[in-house]
């Protein structure tokens, strides 16, 4: 099978393994599904399937780490706050009560992406440390 031929069944599960986490992503777990479904693919075969599914705006690219990159679902109206642990990395995903949005913007300014990051320690981080 061509690389061509890969990329619609490495697109869904892509969608899926976004879809059943409910938060962002990095490209070690994505591949670790893929893994699990079909052969290894070529590394430049996963960016590709990634990079098509956001100019697709299926998914979208989560700004949550400097050293890794991680994507989600992308929502229509649906702002959230990533939540990332500082030991292990984890992100977690809260959306954001309306009262928050009640910021002034700048006179004639249209806003086309909002992105909030919390950064701390989860509770199994926290926990494991008592």
């Amino acid at each position: 099978m061509n690389t061509l031929q890969c990329m619609p069944k490495i697109s869904d599960i892509i969608l899926n393994t976004l879809i059943k986490n409910h938060r962002p992503v990095d490209y070690q777990s994505i591949l670790g599904e893929i893994v699990k479904e079909t052969a290894k693919p070529n590394k430049t075969t996963v960016y590709r399937a990634l990079e098509s599914l956001e100019k697709q705006h299926k998914i979208t690219r989560a700004n949550v780490s400097d050293s890794k990159s991680f994507w989600e679902i992308k929502t229509k109206n649906q702002l959230h706050i990533h939540f990332i642990c500082n030991d292990c990395g984890e992100v977690e995903c809260k959306p954001i009560d309306n009262q928050m949005l009640m910021m002034p913007s700048p006179e004639g300014f249209s806003l086309h992406k909002m992105e909030i990051n919390a950064t701390g320690t989860c509770a199994n981080c926290t926990n494991s440390k008592i």
